[in-house]
């Protein structure tokens, strides 16, 4: 039996030119300075090598003790549905989602040494999402639902097996990552959740030596987290032996689905490999996003359930209330980076303490604005595509870390990436799709006792107004509450458009001209205390 389970840049390990939306097609001196500084650290580290520093398993366990799943992450409510594409299915499938009988991780008869570290978490009780492979909204403990009972498999497999832990030993489980942001965060997890085990997860991806990846793999491994672009390349140099795989966790499957360039590689991955995903009795595949519709459901299952056996479970629009406010601000297009200095000096003034995250379209924006920052004495880490992966890290690190951290990133880490405590995120320009709307803003109130604050830069050119105009009637489609703001935006815009049509003129009303008071013009239209 299969279970299909939606949960909702670009895969830079593939080594493609660009982040996640296109580069503006302005290049500062300061963004062409930067360039120059991280290629010839780029040719540094393909010479050397990167090892990843992983957390310290003891130090993660506490950290994740006090991050807690909201309280809806634990209640069943009647927009959780599912799908059994196959009548042969349904009876089983049927007795399956419908038992509420495991409401403890202990109920489900697990290994010993994980429960031990879950209860060191303080992660006792399944949330909703636990009980069954399905989607849910972000911070309500999707990794786990699929981490801990391939963990069980593999470790019961092998004590039982009379070759147990050996060396060289080939994996049994394999999950793939769409950032190594992502993937370095799971591996961080998963030797939390065994620590004190013979388990061996081994990391795999760009920027890595091959030689260290191999020197993992020859002690022996039991799960593969991996990015694409580099586990492909050690396949076809037949360094890795997957015909023991026994499962496969696709994260944020969607994202190899919409771009056309990453159908093409998992495609030319999955047929060269030895992965048969029509071998539905040997291979459970686990497919997660946060959010899917019916068009990227097919085309998922096509591609990595092709014998059409498969549940859908949808939570994804369980979430009944957020932890975050949302609010829009109308700037001029000019003005952007000034207003961005002037918020966020404001923020750090009235709560030093606060962790913060910005958003930005392209690379080359991101690099501006962090010039514009550094000018303005606002210290700043920054993630992209084109930094080394050692500075991805420790940008990580230190707003994991580090109270009143700012982290300025383009979509790089709109998804999965877990910070604690972070309160605000800034969009400093308009997302076209909703799943990138809810991923960016689920960064900040995650957890249970956190609230967050989401902040959309507007301004009123056409291609923002263009942008407001997807994305509201993606909100639309994905049955999405639109932001009251946001909508009165959208229906301004499109009356404005019929104007146009007759008078050929558009005119957007913009409040946020300086004003004689002595707060910023700004400071009206927001409220965020």
């Amino acid at each position: 039996m299969t279970f299909h389970l939606n949960v909702t840049d670009k895969y830079e390990d593939l080594h493609l030119t660009s982040d996640e939306g296109e580069d503006n097609g302005i290049t500062t001196n300061s963004s062409k300075r930067f360039s120059e500084t991280t290629n010839q650290q780029n040719r540094l580290t393909k010479l050397f090598g990167y090892k990843p520093e992983i957390r310290d398993p003891e130090k993660l366990i506490i950290q994740r003790k006090e991050m807690i799943a909201p309280n809806g992450a634990f209640e069943y409510n009647s927009s959780q549905t599912y799908h059994v594409s196959n009548e042969e299915l349904f009876e089983m499938a049927e007795s399956i989602l419908q038992k509420k009988d495991y409401k403890t991780f202990e109920d489900l008869g697990i290994n010993k040494e994980i429960l031990k570290v879950l209860h060191a978490m303080n992660k006792n009780d399944m949330t909703v999402i636990q009980h069954v492979v399905a989607s849910a909204p972000t911070g309500y403990g999707k990794t786990y639902a699929y981490i801990v009972p391939i963990i069980d498999y593999i470790l019961k497999k092998r004590s039982h097996s009379s070759s147990g832990f050996n060396i060289g030993r080939s994996p049994l489980g394999m999950m793939l990552a769409v950032t190594r942001d992502l993937a370095k965060q799971l591996m961080e997890d998963v030797q939390a959740l065994t620590n004190g085990t013979s388990f061996r997860a081994v990391l795999i991806y760009g920027e890595m030596l091959n030689r260290d990846i191999q020197n993992e793999l020859d002690k022996g491994c039991d799960f593969i987290i991996a990015c694409l672009g580099r586990l492909k390349t050690l396949t076809e140099r037949k360094v890795i032996n997957l015909d023991n795989l026994r499962y496969l966790v696709v994260d944020e499957a969607d994202k190899f689905i919409s771009d056309p360039t990453f159908k093409y590689e998992m495609n030319e991955f999955l047929k060269d490999t030895g992965i048969n995903v029509r071998k539905s009795g040997k291979l459970t595949r686990v497919l997660t996003s946060a959010v899917i519709d019916e068009q990227i459901l097919d085309e998922v299952t096509s591609l990595f359930i092709p014998d059409s056996k498969y549940v859908f479970i949808d939570h994804s629009k369980s979430r009944r209330s957020w932890n975050v406010k949302e609010e829009f601000l109308l700037v001029e297009g000019y003005d952007r980076f000034h207003t961005l200095i002037e918020i966020l000096k404001s923020i750090k003034s009235k709560d030093p303490n606060a962790k913060i995250i910005v958003f930005f379209g392209s690379r080359n924006e991101m690099d501006l604005a962090a010039t514009w920052m550094n000018l303005s004495n606002v210290p700043n880490k920054s993630i992209s595509g084109n930094r080394t992966q050692e500075m991805r890290d420790n940008a990580m690190k230190v707003i994991d870390e580090v109270p009143g951290t700012i982290l300025i990133s383009t979509d790089v880490t709109e998804r999965g990436v877990d910070v604690k405590g972070a309160k605000y995120v800034i969009h400093h320009n308009v997302p076209q799709k909703y799943s990138k709307y809810i991923n960016r803003i689920g960064r900040v109130g995650r957890h249970e006792g956190f609230e967050g604050i989401s902040i959309m830069f507007v301004t009123n050119d056409i291609e923002c107004i263009n942008d407001i105009s997807l994305l509201v009637k993606d909100m639309i489609k994905c049955q999405y509450k639109v932001p009251p703001k946001l909508l009165n935006l959208y229906e301004e815009n499109e009356r404005e458009k019929e104007r146009q049509k007759k008078y050929q003129i558009k005119i957007l009303s913009m409040n946020n001209g300086i004003n004689n008071g002595d707060a910023p013009a700004w400071a009206e239209d927001l409220n965020i205390d």
